[in-house]
């Protein structure tokens, strides 16, 4: 039978994550023949523990398809997780929903072309019952924080560059003042040139709320820059935990080495002193992950054990975990 995720009600002290999730498992059956039964699950996100402390940046790495995105969407609630257990803020909160927000990768397909500014930033106050006064204030207010004024309020997304239709973006994911945003490839979408700006706003605003994002990304070089911590995630499991120095300057799992290895350097003699490593391999299907290691077809390192057994998130160094028999025993 699929479980659910559970949501904790117990006291915590203050100390404590604001977001703890644990074993989350996303599964899709995959249906087919006559009766269109269930033939297959694929296993979208396979056991995945994380926390997001008060005002940090968790970055979620990896290649499409690992599950980023879906492991997001369930801690959204956008998605029926199979099982895992989440907890927001130590389960003290009643509403955790209220508390979390989105911002996606396309600014254009997330806001109605055919709603004004303004109206598409207040809708969350509609549906919460705020007063049609109090929703316009606020609306102002947000525009202003993200740098695009009154002027900004009555035109529609369509008059507005990419850059400023996600800074209406985030100004609508701020309307209900969220604790944590959930950030899908917030800039990929955009032209290289804004995307510093659009960068350096959410640092500004973090630091100015204390919001906690969780930040999803394949671009290694904006999380190099915005991330307090990484989690390396591939074929739906986090291989590799830690600090962002420590993940960028020692990466331990063999995939994160990969990663790692094509983030471009400022220094151009560092630059010509580092290898890039090109993983070779098939790229298993979800349908049929391996038995044991899910990165045991492209791994140069790989043994029988490998082969067999599944690693386990193994702590290396305080606040570093990395799943792999051979690079952190276990």
């Amino acid at each position: 039978m699929m479980g659910a995720v559970r949501w904790e009600t117990s006291a915590v002290e203050r100390e404590a994550p604001l977001l703890e999730v644990e074993n989350l498992e996303v599964h899709f059956p995959v249906r087919g023949g006559f009766f269109n039964r269930v033939k297959a699950k694929v296993r979208a996100v396979d056991g995945v523990s994380l926390t997001i402390g008060r005002g940090e940046t968790l970055a979620l790495v990896g290649e499409s398809g690992c599950g980023k995105s879906t492991t997001g969407n369930a801690i959204l609630g956008l998605l029926h997780p199979t099982g895992g257990h989440i907890a927001f803020d130590g389960g003290t909160d009643d509403d955790p929903m209220s508390h979390m927000q989105v911002i996606f990768q396309d600014p254009t397909s997330a806001l109605n072309p055919r709603m004004k500014i303004g109206t598409s930033i207040e809708e969350p106050l509609r549906a919460r019952g705020v007063p049609a006064a109090e929703r316009r204030a606020r609306a102002l207010e947000l525009l202003e924080l993200v740098g695009l004024g009154e002027g900004a309020y009555g035109r529609y997304p369509s008059e507005v560059s990419g850059g400023q239709r996600q800074r209406i973006v985030i100004a609508r994911a701020l309307a209900l003042r969220p604790r944590l945003i959930i950030c899908d490839e917030p800039v990929s979408a955009l032209d290289v040139s804004i995307r510093s700006q659009v960068i350096n706003l959410l640092l500004d605003l973090q630091a100015r709320f204390g919001l906690s994002y969780l930040f999803i990304s394949h671009d290694m070089s904006v999380v190099r820059y915005v991330a307090d911590r990484v989690a390396v995630m591939y074929l739906g499991r986090i291989v590799e935990e830690g600090p962002s120095a420590m993940v960028f300057a020692n990466p331990t799992h063999p995939y994160s080495s990969a990663l790692m290895s094509a983030v471009p350097q400022s220094d151009p003699t560092r630059a010509r002193m580092r290898d890039r490593i090109k993983l070779t391999g098939e790229l298993p299907s979800p349908l049929s992950a391996p038995k044991g290691c899910g990165f045991v077809t492209r791994c140069p390192l790989a043994t029988e054990r490998c082969r067999a057994e599944r690693p386990t998130l193994v702590e290396t160094e305080p606040g570093h975990r990395v799943a792999c028999f051979v690079r952190a025993g276990g």
